[in-house]
C-alpha cells in the first residue's frame, strides 16, 4: 500500500489500484474513495473544505440505501422496480462515495440533458425524482438539516384522461358476452371498484346496513387492498340489480366465502384477472383505444370524474352519472 501526505493534513493513498483520500471532519476521520490519484486528491479538497466550513460528510450511497430500506417496507413492488431503476443511474453518474452536499443543479441538469436525448422527459426524470424522495426523506428523519438544493426535472405533459360518458357505458356493458367481466364493468363504473378489488370479492363481503346495501372492501387470506386500506362502497340500486342477477344464476350461493366473480364447475375460483374479456367488450363497442388505457380503470376514472364533477357543481355532470 502506498500513501501520500498532504501539506493541508490529510492524506491520500492507495490500496490495490485505487486510490481513497482521508480527511479528520468534525473529529471523525472521513473517507473517499477517488479511483485513481487525480480523483483522491479532488476528493480530499472537497474533504478539507468541509472540515474548514464544519460541514458534515453525507455519501449519496447512504442516503440511498436509507430510503430504499423505507420504500421496500412500504411501498409496492413496481415502485421499489422504479427506485432501483433510478438509483442504479444516480450511483453510475455520481458514486456512492459522492457528498450529497456538494451537488449542483449544473450537474442534475447534465444528466437530464444526457437523458432527454433517447427518452421522454418522464422516463427521464426518474434518477431526480428518486433523489428529490430520498433527500427529502432524509431531512425528516433528521439525518440532514434541510434540503440541500432544488432538484431540476424536465416539463411533463401530462395527457388528459379520458372518461366513459353514461352511452359509451351502455354499449360497452351490452357489447360484453362474458358474465362476470359485464359485472366488473358494472362495479367498476358504478361504484368505483378497481380490478383487484373486484376479483377479490366474496358474497359475504356485500352487506345491509339498515340504509341500503355496501361492499365492504377488506383484508383476508394474504390479500390486502390498495394502501392497506379498507373500505366500503354504497352499491346503486342499478348495481345491486346486476349483483342480485348474479346471484341468482350463482352455484355456490351458501357459501358465503366464495368469490362473487368465479369459475369452474365442482367448485368455485376466482378469476386472476379479467383484462381480456374486458378489453374485448370495448373493442366489439367500437370504443377501445391502447393510449387512452380502455378497461376497467377508465370505468372508475368516469366514477372519479363524475363525483368530482358532481361536486364542482358542473352541468356536465348528469352525462357521466353512474346509473
Amino acid at each position: 500500500m502506498a500513501s501520500e501526505a498532504h501539506s493541508k493534513g490529510g492524506r491520500v493513498y492507495q490500496r490495490g489500484k485505487v486510490w481513497y483520500a482521508a480527511c479528520y471532519v468534525n473529529g471523525v476521520e472521513k473517507v473517499r474513495r477517488g479511483g485513481n490519484k487525480r480523483d483522491a486528491l479532488r476528493s480530499l479538497t472537497q474533504l478539507q473544505r468541509e472540515r474548514d466550513e464544519g460541514r458534515d460528510y453525507v455519501p449519496l450511497g447512504y442516503i440511498l440505501t436509507f430510503y430504499g430500506q423505507n420504500v421496500a417496507a412500504t411501498r409496492k413492488r413496481n415502485t421499489l422496480r422504479s427506485f432501483r431503476e433510478g438509483e442504479r443511474i444516480l450511483l453510475e453518474k455520481f458514486g456512492a462515495d459522492f457528498c450529497v452536499l456538494d451537488l449542483t443543479r449544473a450537474a442534475l441538469n447534465k444528466l437530464l440533458e444526457e437523458r432527454e436525448t433517447t427518452r421522454a422527459p418522464i422516463t427521464a426524470n426518474k434518477p431526480c425524482k428518486v433523489l428529490r424522495a430520498a433527500l427529502k426523506y432524509a431531512v425528516v428523519e433528521k439525518k440532514l438539516k434541510g434540503m440541500p438544493l432544488t432538484v431540476p426535472t424536465l416539463t411533463e405533459t401530462k395527457k388528459k384522461p379520458r372518461i366513459l360518458s353514461q352511452n359509451k357505458f351502455k354499449k360497452v356493458r351490452d357489447a360484453c358476452q362474458h358474465e362476470g367481466a359485464r359485472l366488473a364493468i358494472i362495479l367498476a363504473y358504478q361504484c368505483g371498484l378497481r380490478h383487484d378489488e373486484i376479483v377479490h370479492l366474496r358474497i359475504k363481503d356485500i352487506e345491509y346496513d339498515g340504509n341500503g346495501f355496501t361492499i365492504e372492501v377488506r383484508a383476508y387470506g394474504g390479500w390486502t387492498p390498495k394502501t392497506h386500506a379498507e373500505r366500503g362502497v354504497v352499491i346503486p340500486e342499478t348495481a345491486f340489480d346486476a349483483i342480485r342477477t348474479h346471484l341468482a344464476n350463482h352455484r355456490f350461493e351458501e357459501d358465503r366465502n366464495a368469490p362473487l366473480i368465479y369459475w369452474g364447475v365442482t367448485r368455485p375460483r376466482r378469476y386472476t384477472d379479467l383484462y381480456v374479456p374486458v378489453r374485448e367488450a370495448f373493442q366489439r363497442a367500437a370504443i377501445y383505444s391502447k393510449a387512452d388505457k380502455s378497461g376497467l380503470h377508465m370505468c372508475r376514472r368516469s366514477f372519479a370524474g363524475y363525483c368530482q364533477m358532481l361536486w364542482n357543481g358542473s352541468d356536465q355532470a348528469a352525462l357521466f352519472r353512474p346509473s
